[in-house]
């Protein structure tokens, strides 16, 4: 038994990991909306050479650059901990000190998910508003 859960909890990391990858590579594949018939604009205008898009700065490609990768950190991170508080046994020892508080099922309940929540959105807002601050983006 004790073997089944990290093969279970692996599986369910990749196949996490492989319906991500799926999902968003269907998504950058997917066709813009066309427009309806109805919002389209009928013009005289015979001038339709292309615009000219300027290249983009190496502090620009650079800021795109950081942003992904505060996003990667960040998602990372979240799902990181957690994994961390499931499987360092945490969670474990906050459902029994809940069930000693509620008694009853409702309130253990109610208990852990509230201590639950403040634990875990409290930690999270801390990090990535740190990590904002410092890089000056708020």
């Amino acid at each position: 038994m004790k073997n089944l859960i990290p093969r279970f909890a692996f599986g369910a990391c990749v196949c996490l990991i492989v319906s991500c990858l799926v999902v968003f590579n269907f998504q950058s594949k997917a066709a813009p909306p066309s427009q309806p018939r109805s919002v389209q604009v009928e013009t005289n205008n015979t001038d339709a050479s292309p615009v000219a898009v300027p290249e983009p700065s190496l502090r620009a490609v650079s800021f795109h650059h950081s942003t992904m990768l505060l996003i990667a950190v960040v998602i990372l991170w979240n799902l990181l901990i957690p994994t961390g508080f499931l499987f360092a046994g945490f969670s474990a020892k906050l459902r029994s000190w809940a069930e000693k508080v509620g008694r009853q099922w409702y309130f253990s309940y109610a208990i852990y998910y509230t201590a639950f929540s403040l634990i875990f959105k409290d930690s999270d807002c801390r990090t990535i508003h740190a990590i904002f601050s410092y890089l000056n983006i708020f």
